[in-house]
């Protein structure tokens, strides 16, 4: 599997389709994001926080000015962030997929067909991701317990316990990683089995590889927040910034996931 090919056509499909793939995420989870905003505004937060140009980025983004208010509308925000993250985002990933494989394909598509398509696999996809999230909570929980009892007996030997079970973590979830588009495509859900079967020989390959995406999206949400901090300190408008940079950095990851999904495939001559 050649990482530096598939990061090449990832950011070449998403610069030759950037309308449409980033028109699902607008569509479907930024309304939730502008919904967050009003509620923020209603409970006083200011679009710009008082540390905005007047400090450095990095105290502004350590400040607590906006606690109170946010936490006075914390149950409105739990509520919209569990639709967002439970039901909205995974029909997002599924109908990025499914755009995929029609680019792949040479297929046109529009915005509201692919929609359409992650629709019809609705349940089977949110049940899959409700099950994938309990399960990841469980074996961090699971991981961290034995890092915090040999933390006990020292820091070195804690460390090398959280490498060690950092490691064993990854293995897992690259082994499942691939649930999610295999239910997508019509599998029966949860697909883990499924996906532990196709990832069969290629884990190390495939783990390095989201490691690599995942440092790329670290770096620019980390590079958007510093910005946005300084810019605008810890107000609304630095929030909004954030949450559509982390829709964008999803897109990048979901891109990548679909076109190495179809690289492994081809190789297992399916």
């Amino acid at each position: 599997m050649k990482d530096v090919n598939i990061l090449r056509n990832t950011f070449a499909l998403i610069k030759d389709n950037f309308s449409k793939l980033f028109g699902i995420y607008l569509i479907l989870v930024a309304p939730i994001y502008v919904i967050d905003a009003m509620i923020m505004v209603a409970m006083g937060v200011s679009l710009a926080g008082r540390e905005s140009r007047n400090t450095t980025w990095y105290e502004s983004l350590i400040s607590t000015s906006t606690q109170a208010p946010i936490e006075e509308g914390s149950i409105w925000l739990t509520v919209t962030g569990l639709l967002g993250t439970m039901v909205l985002l995974p029909i997002a990933y599924g109908a990025v997929i499914f755009a995929v494989n029609h680019i792949r394909n040479g297929e046109s598509f529009t915005v509201p067909a692919v929609i359409k398509q992650a629709l019809h696999r609705f349940w089977p996809i949110f049940g899959s991701h409700l099950l994938f999230i309990l399960m990841f909570t469980g074996l961090v929980i699971v991981f961290l317990l034995p890092v915090m009892m040999f933390g006990v007996l020292g820091v070195i030997i804690a460390i090398l316990a959280f490498i060690g079970f950092a490691i064993l973590l990854g293995y897992w979830l690259t082994r499942w990683s691939f649930y999610l588009i295999k239910v997508a495509f019509g599998d029966h859900a949860p697909a883990f089995s499924k996906s532990w079967d196709f990832t069969e020989g290629r884990v190390w390959p495939l783990m390095g590889f989201y490691i690599v995406v995942f440092l790329i999206t670290l770096v620019i949400n980390l590079l958007v927040e510093f910005i946005s901090g300084f810019l605008f300190g810890n107000g609304i408008l630095q929030i909004f910034i954030l949450d559509i940079t982390s829709l964008f950095v999803s897109l990048i990851f979901f891109v990548a996931y679909s076109l190495v999904y179809f690289e492994v495939k081809v190789r297992r001559g399916e």
